[in-house]
């Protein structure tokens, strides 16, 4: 049985979790399971299922955020999204083709510039993940027990634009990682094109495809 529901953000921000509220239930989501598919194959979100938790409106209400929070972060989302961070690492990208700058940040050893590139990757992971486990359930929420959720989008448009928005991110991650590979980039233009489009590629299911203050259908069925 379908439900809408309306996805929030907790008052205590987090990457992990999210509430989602039906007329007449509320739910605590784990949206970073399974982590492999949020990470990297946000593309799949909607057809694996996650955890989530039944909570008290007690529970609800010393956990949400307030009205007025919420309808800001919408606004916000509807106005800008990923426009602003995309377009600047698309321009950091064509600064370096349009400008004869390379000169003045070529690296002198390809060996640095590649160690360099590793140190972002690494360093990129290593955020993300410690953003999954740096928030932990309310621990009378984490005992009880839980229920597989599908998660279905109500918007369309905004889901078209996160779908671009991924694909654009991953196509030039692989770019950029080939070209340090081959030694055709080596300079700290492609380092900064590396963290933003990384960056997004990683962090687009969470909050781009599982988007709060945004409607769902639902599917719930017993853990």
């Amino acid at each position: 049985m379908f439900k809408k529901a309306e996805m929030k953000l907790l008052a205590r921000s987090n990457l992990r979790y999210r509430i989602l509220k039906t007329e007449d239930n509320y739910y605590l989501l784990d949206v970073e399971r399974p982590f492999l598919i949020v990470y990297f194959l946000p593309l799949l979100i909607y057809f694996v299922p996650h955890r989530c938790y039944e909570m008290s409106k007690e529970e609800y209400e010393q956990l949400s955020q307030s009205e007025e929070k919420n309808a800001r972060l919408k606004e916000a989302f509807e106005k800008h999204g990923l426009g602003y961070s995309l377009g600047t690492g698309v321009g950091a990208m064509l600064l370096s083709r349009v400008f004869d700058i390379n000169q003045f940040l070529k690296f002198d050893s390809s060996r640095i510039s590649n160690f360099l590139a590793i140190l972002i990757v690494l360093l990129v992971f290593g955020l993300r993940l410690w953003l999954t486990v740096a928030y932990e359930v309310p621990s009378g929420l984490k005992n009880s027990s839980y229920h597989t959720i599908y998660v279905y989008p109500c918007f369309v448009k905004e889901l078209l634009f996160s779908i671009f928005a991924y694909i654009i991110s991953v196509l030039f991650t692989v770019m950029i990682i080939a070209a340090f590979l081959t030694n055709i980039m080596d300079n700290y233009i492609g380092h900064i094109g590396l963290l933003i489009f990384l960056t997004f590629w990683l962090f687009i299911g969470n909050m781009f495809f599982m988007r709060p203050a945004s409607n769902y259908w639902i599917r719930i069925k017993n853990g």
